[in-house]
């Protein structure tokens, strides 16, 4: 499945977290907000996951099992102790809903482990 990312650095192989969206235009306005923004193009081989995805419950519920103060599922998916303690567990990344910087709610594809194993950039 194809996924963007907006950003304004340069990402030539996938070597970091990071934030998808399936929606072109999301990407774009996310890339409009950054100086020298482009949109990195994603094949994502959803199929070929090495491990589960969190949601929004497994994001909140694991912060607060660590004792981390987080409000939502996009805080709890910026931390990288929960990304820890979800990754111990087989989770390869989540799939939760977000709100972009216009307030928009959206669903973001958060991947911080195995990336390169299911997911090119083209």
């Amino acid at each position: 499945m194809i996924y963007y990312h907006g950003t304004d650095q340069a990402i030539a192989e996938l070597d970091r977290d990071i934030c998808l969206t399936d929606d072109y235009d999301l990407a774009e306005h996310y890339a409009d907000d950054k100086l020298g923004a482009t949109i990195v193009t994603i094949d994502v081989a959803i199929g070929a996951l090495t491990g589960k995805l969190a949601d929004d419950a497994d994001l909140v519920d694991m912060a607060a099992e660590l004792g981390i103060d987080s409000d939502s599922a996009y805080e709890a998916a910026d931390d990288a102790d929960v990304q820890a303690a979800l990754t111990a567990r087989g989770y390869v990344g989540a799939e939760y809903g977000d709100t972009d910087t216009d307030g928009r709610t959206h669903t973001t594809l958060r991947l911080w482990a195995d990336v390169t194993t299911y997911a090119t950039i083209i």
